[in-house]
């Protein structure tokens, strides 16, 4: 898979200063919140046809839109994460409920 907009580039320096400030742990902790439309953004990128019907370009889900996608990605990534813990939790213990 082929990133050319560097959306999985992920660094100390995240701003290109060359030097490590506040700013930089901003932009770690943004990286890292929106992952799930990086991923969803990924997945269209492997097609040109969706790519073009989309209009993603290498600013799309950078903004506040993108924000509230990964917003609802990881309460969805939470939800599959609590509903694997109780079914392996009631595989471990026997429960039939």
């Amino acid at each position: 898979m082929k990133d050319l907009c560097g959306r999985f580039h992920f660094a100390k320096d995240m701003n290109g200063d060359f030097v490590f400030t506040i700013s930089d742990v901003w932009l770690m902790i943004k990286f890292v919140w929106l992952l799930p439309v990086k991923a969803v953004l990924a997945l269209i990128e492997t097609d040109s046809k969706w790519m073009t019907f989309f209009e993603v370009d290498c600013s799309t889900g950078e903004s506040w839109g993108g924000g509230i996608l990964a917003f609802f990605g990881w309460i969805a990534i939470l939800v599959l994460i609590v509903s694997l813990l109780v079914e392996f939790g009631n595989r471990a213990g026997g429960s039939n409920s």
